[in-house]
């Protein structure tokens, strides 16, 4: 009986830390937001150049063999099109991208939808290989 009780007053905080949306009106998700850096991340290692695309407002990654990949914002999210095509969501709530490749890293800056900024800095190898 003791066990029951106890499992029955635990199990309801625990299952509301899982499936809670883990946003704040609009915000970005902190795991999500991560594992949209590290898909990026895994993208330029994989580039021969990367570079801004659209003024900054977007990210370009070429790969040997003509393959280009692009993360752009599309509505309220970031996307991922390859050769201009498809269209797989990255990362939700998302207002702006901003990318920039100074000295060997890539400086990403991402505004939510209700203006909180989060950076994030990339290593890009690619530029240390020469011209």
């Amino acid at each position: 009986m003791a066990v029951c009780l106890f499992l029955s007053g635990t199990l309801g905080p625990i299952l509301h830390l899982f499936l809670s949306n883990r946003t704040d009106n609009g915000g970005l998700d902190s795991r999500e937001h991560q594992i949209a850096v590290q898909q990026i991340m895994n993208e330029c290692k994989q580039a021969e150049t990367v570079k801004p695309a659209d003024g900054g407002r977007a990210l370009a990654c070429r790969k040997t063999g003509g393959e280009e990949v692009r993360f752009e914002i599309y509505h309220k999210m970031i996307r991922k099109r390859v050769n201009g095509k498809g269209h797989v969501p990255i990362l939700q709530n998302a207002a702006s991208l901003t990318a920039e490749v100074k000295n060997g890293l890539l400086l990403l800056e991402i505004s939510s939808v209700t203006g909180k900024k989060y950076q994030a800095v990339i290593p890009v190898y690619s530029s240390f290989k020469g011209d």
